[in-house]
């Protein structure tokens, strides 16, 4: 249900985060933010809020012609790019090609923007994911959040984050990593995923936000709450890892210090914390 709902703007952003981007979704009633946690999630990811006295003006949504796909798969076969675009995309995200390669990242020429496949648990292409040139995020029409799952062999340690840039950068550093369409979202899919693979322990990976208030007064960080929430979901031996300030995220780790320092750094961190199944 969500999907008809049109998405909050820079001039009416989300009254829980603050944001515009990411799906955030405003209703007639109530609203769906992809950050801020609630006793009621959406099943397309994302938690519903009251408005209170923050009710923007509501936007009908736009009814433009969906893109004529009878398969998701087949817009995914269909989609290329050549190796300098890839490798001009690496250069704008501070990662190697090779780890978009195993993403799968192809061009949509009449979008304006890259696409990313999003997985299900079992492997199968669900979503496509866009990235598009001006900057903002959206899906093909048709699609359902997923995971971004790079095609290689998988390790019996596995590292989670959130969006594609990420775990592409994680891929750069020489780590096993799969990455959710959000830091409240996927991990049903994961847990599928997971087991499919072999996988036996986790690092999830927790953005580095900064400290957000919401409606009701309280403060949370939507990263770092996102993978307490995972960790006691998922069902086995974990531990959070928080990219250090000022980096937001691995990708901005990576780009600051370089792949392999940044590896280094991760690795020795992880070794010192304490691994819990909760």
């Amino acid at each position: 249900m969500s999907k008809l709902w049109p998405t909050f703007t820079k001039e009416h952003p989300c009254p829980a985060c603050n944001h515009s981007d990411w799906l955030c979704r405003q209703g007639e009633r109530k609203f769906i933010c992809m950050r801020v946690l609630s006793e009621h999630p959406s099943k397309d990811g994302g938690f519903y809020h009251e408005y209170g006295n923050k009710k923007p003006t509501y936007i009908a949504p736009k009814r433009s012609a969906p893109i004529q796909c009878k398969n998701i798969n087949q817009i995914a076969n269909r989609l290329t790019a050549t190796q300098n675009q890839i490798d001009n995309l690496a250069k704008q995200l501070g990662v190697e090609d090779w780890s978009l390669v195993h993403l799968h990242v192809s061009r949509h020429p009449q979008e304006k923007a890259w696409a990313i496949p999003m997985r299900d648990g079992d492997n199968k292409i669900i979503g496509i994911h866009l990235r598009c040139d001006d900057g903002s995020k959206k899906a093909i029409t048709g699609s359902r959040n997923g995971l971004f799952i790079p095609q290689v062999n998988p390790q019996k340690l596995a590292f989670v984050c959130e969006g594609a840039s990420n775990t592409a950068a994680l891929v750069t550093m020489g780590f096993y990593a799969i990455g959710r369409p959000s830091c409240n979202s996927g991990g049903e899919m994961l847990k599928v995923a997971l087991k499919r693979l072999g996988v036996s322990r986790i690092v999830i990976v927790g953005d580095n936000d900064s400290l957000k208030s919401a409606p009701d007064g309280r403060t949370f960080r939507p990263g770092q709450d996102g993978a307490k929430k995972l960790k006691k979901e998922i069902g086995l031996p974990s531990c959070i890892f928080t990219t250090p300030s000022p980096c937001k995220d691995v990708r901005e780790l990576l780009i600051k210090i370089g792949a392999e320092s940044a590896r280094n750094y991760i690795k020795q961190s992880v070794a010192m914390k304490v691994w819990t199944k909760i």
